[in-house]
């Protein structure tokens, strides 16, 4: 049997997409669930505590002095998906589900996992956003793990990702765990090879690999890499458009690249299509995208019209923003706080209307 050194390297601070890259989604592995880490003690419990996809699982709450008078509670996080790549957008947090009271003082719920392996990190929160218990900033955990030995890995990524400054002995133990059913997994598809799996420091965006290995929904930026180097702006918006229908609406940052390299071919009729698509898309926050295409189009005499629309759309959305229930308000911050940001970013959105007024 031959003899050959197979390397894997996992990101510390998030999964992309290298585990899907390297490893077939379809392959089933028994798992040993007992060496897995356990999660840290707190005051919620979820009923199981490490659910199948697409269980329904309980939650049970005993509130801190703070929450213990609400006549409902709310359990405010998100789910953290092992194979998507991040792309640094910020994460988004949703009510996955409304606690009320139960026996004992309690607050119970329950809601339905996702259907596929995912870490989740949550809060406690009252309906007003104000009042919030955040497990000592440690967050309330779930795991979510999938049939095969690789996704398991990589929600114990995810996990070690969202301690790595908050407790080094937790992350420590996920990765350990995360390389050792790593190697499982590539010691039964190599069978006699030397298996290397090690944890690297950065996180990769999923654009550090060849080009000719990137993931369908990556394509497009081998037109954008060209693009930079021979400055042909038509010839990569038109290979734009043929990758839209594989990458569009996976916020990969193919519609903000279209729009940039429509506004350098002075191709209106491209502007207006790509600028429908990033709104379409939700690159970041509405306000945020809308001053992005204002700033991008107002370059153009024919556009500055739709660039103040925008601007003016921009401050509309920061004043409508429901401060508790607004997904991209971080896990831990109280609406108060989350107003305070706000309003800088409503006074930096109200500099540049002022800034497209005056170009005009």
């Amino acid at each position: 049997m031959p003899h050959y050194k197979n390397v894997i390297v996992l990101p510390a601070l998030t999964l992309t997409a290298i585990l899907a890259l390297f490893l077939p989604s379809g392959s089933a592995h028994a798992l040993a669930l007992p060496q897995d880490p356990a999660p840290p003690a707190a005051n919620l419990v979820f009923t199981p505590e490490a659910p199948s996809p697409g269980s329904t699982v309980t939650v049970t709450y005993h509130p801190v002095d703070d929450l213990a008078d609400e006549p409902e509670l709310v359990l405010r996080g998100r789910f953290e998906v092992p194979r998507q790549v991040d792309f640094g957008h910020e994460p988004r947090n949703e009510r996955v589900v409304t606690l009320a009271p139960g026996d004992g003082g309690s607050f119970t719920g329950s809601f339905t996992a996702p259907s596929s392996a995912a870490y989740g990190i949550f809060v406690v929160e009252d309906r007003a956003g104000e009042q919030l218990d955040t497990n000592g900033g440690m967050h309330f955990e779930l795991p979510v793990y999938g049939e095969d030995k690789s996704s398991r890995a990589g929600v114990l990524i995810r996990r070690a990702s969202h301690y790595e400054d908050r407790d080094p002995a937790i992350v420590s133990e996920s990765h350990a765990r995360a390389e050792e059913l790593m190697r499982e997994v590539l010691a039964e598809e190599n069978p006699g090879a030397a298996i290397t799996v090690t944890i690297s420091d950065s996180p990769p965006t999923g654009l550090e690999r060849d080009l000719s290995e990137l993931p369908p929904e990556l394509r497009w930026t081998r037109a954008w890499m060209r693009w930079q180097e021979d400055g042909n702006s038509r010839l990569a918006l038109g290979e734009l458009e043929e990758e839209w229908p594989v990458a569009g609406g996976l916020r990969t940052g193919i519609a903000n690249s279209g729009l940039l390299l429509a506004v350098e071919s002075r191709d209106l009729d491209a502007v207006d299509l790509w600028t429908e698509r990033i709104l379409g898309e939700g690159w970041t926050d509405p306000w945020s995208d809308k001053l992005m295409i204002a700033q991008m189009i107002s370059t153009l005499p024919e556009r500055r019209a739709r660039a103040l629309e925008l601007a003016r759309d921009a401050l509309a959305d920061l004043d409508a923003v429901d401060l508790a229930g607004y997904a991209a308000r971080p896990l831990g911050q109280t609406a108060a706080e989350y107003a305070d940001a706000l309003a800088r970013a409503r006074a930096d959105a109200q500099a540049e209307y002022n800034r497209l007024l005056g170009a005009g």
